[in-house]
């Protein structure tokens, strides 16, 4: 009997076992606690802030005038320029207008702002008859003369000369 008791407890056992299992792998369901109601907080309206009047901004002054620009003084000649000038002159008073102005285009070239050139230049072309191009070079030696009286009326009286010779 004990053994044939202990079977029939056999399926018993079985199927509280298999009963106690689902329930071991079960997850409880969460409920939430009971919402508990908001206190109410009294608020007084803030008022808005004022507005600041924009301040005017302060007119600028007016620009300054520039400054007047002085004209540029005659370059002086550097070495290579008055031998070459000089080279030039030698050359004209000799009668040789074409190795003349070479003298002088090549003095122009490392100082193109020396009026003492333009102005030896204007007169070799008016030596050698181009009078319309001994005017615009003793125009360019003029324009370059700045306020050395001398050089300017040098210059003037090249171009009158060039005008007269038409």
């Amino acid at each position: 009997m004990n053994r044939s008791s202990s079977r029939a407890r056999r399926p018993l056992r079985l199927l509280a076992a298999l009963l106690l299992l689902p329930a071991a792998c079960t997850v409880p369901v969460y409920e939430p606690p009971p919402a508990q109601p908001v206190p109410r907080v009294e608020s007084t309206p803030v008022p808005p802030a004022p507005v600041p009047e924009p301040v005017p901004a302060p007119e600028p002054p007016p620009p300054a005038p520039p400054p007047p620009i002085p004209p540029p003084p005659p370059p002086a000649s550097s070495g290579a320029t008055a031998s070459l000038l000089q080279q030039g002159r030698q050359y004209a008073a000799a009668g040789n207008y074409p190795l003349a102005t070479s003298s002088l285009e090549r003095a122009l070239r490392i100082n193109p702002n020396d009026a003492d050139i333009w102005y030896e230049l204007g007169r070799v072309k008016l030596r050698q008859g181009d009078r319309a191009q001994a005017e615009s070079m003793a125009r360019r030696a003029l324009a370059l003369a700045g306020s050395d009286a001398q050089r300017r009326a040098r210059c003037e009286d090249l171009i009158a000369e060039a005008r007269r010779s038409k």
